[in-house]
């Protein structure tokens, strides 16, 4: 919060909207309480999910654009005056930010190729005009039971590009983001948030295909690698199963190989190689487990979206 008031732009060229998705701590009374040189204006929903508080907060702003971003990140001083000069050069519907690991020059945005839209908003710049047209943030991106949300920032991005909408990305707007995925608990939640995919796939088939988690080795690039890697893990597990039932060593080797391999490689995906540690058994064997969660949440999601069954392959 406090990296808003440090921004190099006149204060009264923009305003700070903050939006209190239902909290049930201390909050409210925070934000009342706050002392800032900048004035915030509150916007209280109730537990209505990410989409639907961006929309809230979108509703109260006057400006031509809607900057977002969100509570767990640090803005550099320059974020708005950079932004700016941007969107006065190009006059862009959309524009979005680099955001790098805190304290680090690295991008969050590992191994994509440049430039590969995400419309992730915690470093977005939308006007306000194209916001309207679309509607917002859908909401049927968020599950208030469990508190799982995904892919209500790509439905929104697609639908402006399928409307004519022009993107563009300038790396030289920074937010700084904390290290995510630091646990296994995370890990395996954000492979339960993958129940929103077929709902994504069945709204936006081709960008779906396109723009998705599209990685980077090399001269290759390669469309959602975590897929592709949980997918072998399945047929690892299935070879690996029947081969116990036959009693065939070979077919138990070869599975449990496959099932390894994969949970090192998931690992990598969200912890980076140096967090493969393999001597740590319950851990180890979360990761091995975490394709299988992927699957059957994506499984789940064609149930919860009547269709998206492409997803699957």
């Amino acid at each position: 919060m406090g990296s808003l008031a440090l921004q190099t732009v006149p204060r009264d060229s923009f305003e700070v909207i903050v939006v209190d998705d239902g909290s049930d701590d201390d909050t409210a009374a925070w934000l009342s309480a706050l002392t800032m040189p900048i004035e915030l204006v509150t916007v209280r929903v109730d537990h209505g999910g990410p989409g639907a508080a961006r929309n809230a907060g979108a509703a109260r702003a006057v400006g031509d654009y809607l900057a977002f971003t969100e509570d767990d990140v640090v803005i550099v001083p320059d974020w708005l005056e950079r932004a700016g000069e941007h969107l006065d050069c190009t006059e862009v519907d959309i524009l979005e930010g680099e955001t790098r690991l805190e304290g680090t020059d690295r991008s969050t945005r590992r191994a994509e190729p440049v430039p590969v839209p995400s419309f992730i908003p915690c470093n977005l710049f939308v006007r306000r005009t194209i916001f309207e047209r679309i509607g917002g943030y859908d909401v049927a991106y968020f599950d208030s039971r469990s508190g799982l949300y995904f892919r209500e920032d790509a439905d929104f991005g697609f639908e402006a590009l399928e409307q004519g909408a022009s993107h563009d990305i300038d790396r030289t707007v920074i937010v700084e983001h904390p290290a995510q995925f630091t646990s296994v608990g995370s890990c395996l939640r954000h492979a339960r948030r993958y129940v929103f995919d077929p709902l994504l796939y069945r709204r936006h088939r081709a960008l779906y295909r396109k723009l998705i988690e599209v990685k980077r080795f090399g001269p290759v690039r390669i469309h959602r690698p975590l897929h592709l890697v949980s997918v072998l893990s399945g047929l690892g597990w299935t070879v690996l199963v029947v081969g116990a039932v036959v009693q065939s060593l070979l077919a138990v080797v070869i599975g449990l190989a496959v099932v390894v391999a994969a949970g090192v490689a998931v690992r990598a995906k969200y912890q980076g190689l140096g967090a493969v540690r393999v001597w740590r058994p319950l851990e180890t064997l979360a990761f091995l487990v975490l394709p299988l969660v992927y699957l059957a949440s994506l499984v789940r999601g064609c149930v919860r979206a009547r269709g998206g069954l492409g997803v699957l392959v």
